[in-house]
């Protein structure tokens, strides 16, 4: 599978919450959302077979986040999230 593809943020635009669904992933992983002047908003560990983890919007901002999520080798995965 191409790991990349399988980033999947529910929904977006989102509101008061996105669920984030990754697979194909393995070990632990950070996830993080900065904003588009590249402040760090956000950032968690994740386990890679946990498969998907749901993220607080309450306190954002309306406007448009990069979400990203990086494995043990440093691959990292990208995706636009909108919060309305």
């Amino acid at each position: 599978a191409d790991v990349v593809s399988s980033l999947q943020l529910i929904p977006n635009p989102a509101q008061d919450r996105v669920l984030v669904k990754y697979q194909g992933l393995k070990g632990t992983l950070s996830l993080s959302i900065i904003d588009l002047n590249g402040k760090l908003l956000h950032k968690d560990e994740i386990k890679g077979d946990q498969q998907e983890v749901l993220i607080e919007l309450k306190d954002y901002s309306a406007g448009i986040y990069i979400l990203s999520v990086s494995d043990e080798h440093g691959q990292i995965h990208r995706k636009k999230l909108v919060v309305k």
